[in-house]
Parts: C-alpha cells; structure tokens; sequence
C-alpha cells in the first residue's frame, strides 16, 4: 500500500507540520496588525515570497525515507567538530 512507505509517511507529516505553521503564522500577524491594516499585509507578502523562493530552492529535492537522518549524521560527525582537537586538553569551551 502506497500510504505505508516511509517517504509518504515523511512527506504527509513535513506537509502538516508546514501548514500549521503558516497557519500559526497568520493568526499572530493578524492578530499583533490588526485586520486589513496594511503593515500586516506587507509582513504576509515577505512571507509568501520567502516561502516562494524556499520552495523553489529546495523542491527538486527527492524524497527519501530519512532525509533529515543522513544530514544529521554528515554534519554532526565528531572528527569534524572544531572543538574535538580541544577537549583532550582538559577545556571543552572554544577560545
């Protein structure tokens, strides 16, 4: 069943997840503006065309079943950490 593949699953949720936060986004900018105030259409339109060019910048990505595992794992590497080299020292913090 198509419904049960993980990058269907993934690609439901992230969807959800997005529309809700649009939705949230609308109702506090009404809210702090006031309805029809032009500021709060302004603060919407940026919004929108920020969507827009996040959409079109990263839409032609393929779905996978762990998008979100394999950038994790690629950029949290220990070997890479800048403070790995460090914290044999005795200081973990970075100077």
């Amino acid at each position: 069943m198509v419904l049960k593949r993980p990058s269907v699953v993934v690609a439901t949720l992230t969807g959800l997840l997005l529309i809700e936060a649009c939705a949230a986004v609308e109702a506090s900018v009404t809210s702090v503006f006031g309805e029809g105030s032009p500021n709060a259409g302004i603060v919407l339109a940026v919004f929108a065309v920020g969507s827009l060019f996040g959409g079109l910048a990263f839409g032609h990505r393929p779905i996978s079943p762990t998008p979100c595992g394999r950038a994790w794992r690629s950029s949290s590497s220990v070997s890479r950490s800048p403070w790995a080299a460090r914290t044999s020292g005795g200081s973990a913090s970075p100077s």
